[in-house]
């Protein structure tokens, strides 16, 4: 495939993503949803029917992606707002993952019949 064509098609992906970020903003939308929605027209079911079956590279931009994530929501995350909600969050997270993980194995052990 052509280079160029290849930069200009992440180069579109990428405008559009930054337009839905800010249409969702102004519509109350989370922007993930959209970048969701974009993916998925944009997908090899989807009306750009871009196939793309890279592996390792997918892994290594969500890894990035993910690193950016994280560190600018440490950045923009304020303590005032955080401590007021900090022991009901790590309870339920911590309650959440012992529900699920018990649901879970009992789902496994009476469909799959494990021990």
């Amino acid at each position: 495939m052509n280079t160029g064509l290849i930069l200009l098609v992440v180069g579109g992906l990428l405008l559009l993503s930054l337009l839905a970020s800010k249409v969702g903003g102004r519509l109350g939308l989370p922007g993930l949803l959209l970048f969701l929605v974009i993916g998925m027209l944009a997908g090899s079911d989807g009306l750009g029917g871009i196939e793309f079956d890279n592996y390792e590279v997918t892994q290594f931009v969500g890894l990035i992606a993910l690193g950016f994530i994280l560190f600018t929501g440490g950045l923009e995350t304020q303590w005032r707002t955080t401590r007021p909600v900090l022991w009901s969050g790590i309870s339920m997270a911590t309650l959440g993952v012992v529900l699920t993980t018990a649901i879970v194995g009992a789902a496994a052990h009476w469909l799959f019949d494990l021990p």
